[in-house]
């Protein structure tokens, strides 16, 4: 469970509190974007905002998309001592700090940390975000994914997710809990509640379900939703799910996102759960949540349906709105009276009202977190087929190398861009004549496998907006399988392991369930017989292989 406060910290807390007005405690759940995605904007001038736009409103919470250390930083001083009450900081540091930080700490994608399985390794990756995120001024993080890959065709959860076996995610992801909270340094927000990945839409496009029966929910998804409440999680994220069991809805919208229920947040997660911490949405910005509720009534709804922290609330939009709201007894004080405290008691728990200062990480505990990453990479590559015994490739110095990507970047997830050059790079080093071509169409592909001593198709696929098969050039570029004509052909999925399933005529298979850098060479490793696959699928694709986990 939640670790207690010290009388101290609850009597600062009732002070505080007692000394809000009522707008000023509804500023401190909304969780306004100080960093946007894609804008990349760390100028002055941004920073001026920020703090301007924090002592105007008294805001209780700012999130950070993409930037660097000292971006981070920036902020954090642009905020500081601008509010009656210290602003708490998120961001996204799902899978190590450096899935955000552009200097930091690169870590494999999450099912990469599931592929290589090592509690140790995963719970290192949560020190990680947590020194690191801290030492640059962040204080809590939107992670880990604890969801379940039950539908191989969820967009969202290839790569995203430490696999499908209940087991094994609740250890992995205790893992990670442990590591980012037991320093007192910051706190985790395991998302996404009630769980997503049974079923194949997008909650950023709509409110997704979890169909499963009260019965097998609380087998799976409640077992691991349980335990990590009673290991003390400081917070949780709600999804734009739906629960049919808990709440089949009342019209033709259907079963309503957990985010605006009371019967999810309340009833299941609060009073049968006995969830103590923060309730933070996901954001409000995805159709999930945009699809059921509007800017006038999307505030107070969300603290009303036991909602704490609203993830991307703009002041400018939700602060009248709720305002309005409270005025008018839709917003309860007893709600927002709550959703305020806990709020506040998240603050203590990470030293906000003790000035807890993190120093930046030394060399020597950068080395250390460098040398999990790397373990980490080098357990998590895995070869599910290679019915003609191609692997490993051996290749003469000199010899003509084709590799051909398959990739589109329309719809592709913000922080899932990395290229696969590292590939070229590292065939390169090794003293082979690369050449590389973009969804070569395969009728040329075909009239140049002659000129080649070995083949690789590579196919880049992290998760995507809406759907995650191939489409366009991508597709076309497979079709006719013509490389099957070649004897030294290799195919590599770099993040999405469920391939096979659009291309079960592949005479190979390896799986890194990461495109990062990292993953990158350690496939080039393996390809060569350098190094031995060691990882273990974490998820299952039947009849062509199964979880292998222990």
């Amino acid at each position: 469970m939640l670790t207690p406060l010290t009388d101290g910290q609850k009597t600062h807390i009732d002070s505080l509190l007692g000394a809000l007005t009522p707008e000023q405690k509804i500023a401190q759940t909304l969780s306004w974007v100080a960093l946007p995605f894609g804008k990349r904007d760390f100028s002055d001038e941004r920073m001026a905002l920020i703090g301007d736009c924090a002592e105007k409103y008294q805001l209780g919470s700012v999130f950070l998309a993409h930037a660097d250390t000292a971006a981070y930083k920036k902020v954090e001083q642009a905020l500081r001592g601008r509010t009656k009450v210290p602003v708490i900081i998120n961001s996204d540091l799902t899978y190590g700090p450096g899935c955000r930080l552009s200097d930091a700490t690169v870590f494999p994608h999450t099912m990469a940390a599931g592929a290589a399985g090592s509690e140790e390794l995963v719970e290192a990756m949560g020190e990680s975000v947590a020194h690191e995120g801290r030492a640059c001024g962040t204080h809590w993080t939107l992670a880990p994914m604890v969801d379940l890959v039950v539908n191989t065709n969820n967009p969202m959860m290839i790569c995203r997710a430490f696999g499908s076996d209940p087991d094994h995610v609740l250890r992995l992801s205790r893992a990670f809990i442990r590591g980012v909270q037991k320093n007192g340094y910051m706190a985790a927000a395991p998302k996404h509640f009630p769980g997503d990945g049974v079923e194949d839409r997008d909650p950023h496009v709509c409110t997704v379900l979890n169909t499963l029966s009260r019965d097998h929910w609380m087998k799976t998804y409640g077992r691991v939703w349980r335990q990590i409440i009673d290991d003390g999680a400081m917070s949780i994220m709600t999804g734009h799910i739906g629960l049919p069991f808990m709440d089949p809805g009342t019209d033709y919208l259907g079963p309503p996102p957990a985010t605006l229920s009371r019967k999810i947040q309340l009833d299941l997660l609060r009073e049968e759960m006995g969830f103590d911490g923060v309730i933070v949405t996901d954001a409000v910005s995805m159709g999930g949540f945009t699809s059921q509720a509007g800017d006038e009534d999307r505030g107070w709804r969300i603290l009303e349906a036991g909602g704490d922290c609203i993830l991307f609330g703009d002041p400018e939009i939700d602060l009248p709105h709720m305002m309005q709201a409270f005025k008018d007894n839709q917003l309860s004080e007893a709600r927002l009276d709550f959703a305020v405290r806990k709020m506040l008691e998240l603050k203590a728990r990470v030293g906000l009202f003790d000035g807890l200062a993190v120093a930046d990480p030394t060399e020597a505990e950068l080395t250390k977190y460098a040398a999990a990453s790397n373990a980490m990479t080098r357990r998590s590559i895995a070869v599910v087929r290679d019915a003609t015994n191609v692997l490993p490739v051996t290749l003469a110095k000199g010899a003509k190398v084709l590799t051909v990507t398959l990739s589109f970047k329309i719809a592709r997830r913000h922080d899932e861009t990395s290229e696969l050059e590292v590939v070229d790079e590292e065939l390169r080093k090794r003293g082979f004549d690369v050449d590389n071509e973009l969804n070569l169409p395969a009728d040329r592909l075909k009239q140049r496998l002659k000129d080649y001593d070995a083949v690789f198709i590579n196919m880049n696929v992290p998760p995507r907006y809406g759907t995650n098969k191939f489409v366009g050039p991508p597709a076309k570029a497979m079709s006719g399988s013509v490389w099957r004509s070649h004897p030294r052909v290799v195919i590599t999925a770099f993040g999405d392991p469920f391939k096979l399933y659009e291309m079960p005529f592949a005479q190979n298979m390896v799986l890194t369930f990461s495109n990062s850098a990292a993953s990158q060479r350690q496939a080039v490793k393996v390809w060569l017989g350098e190094d031995d696959p060691l990882g273990k699928p974490p998820v299952s694709l039947p009849p062509y292989f199964e979880a292998s986990v222990s």
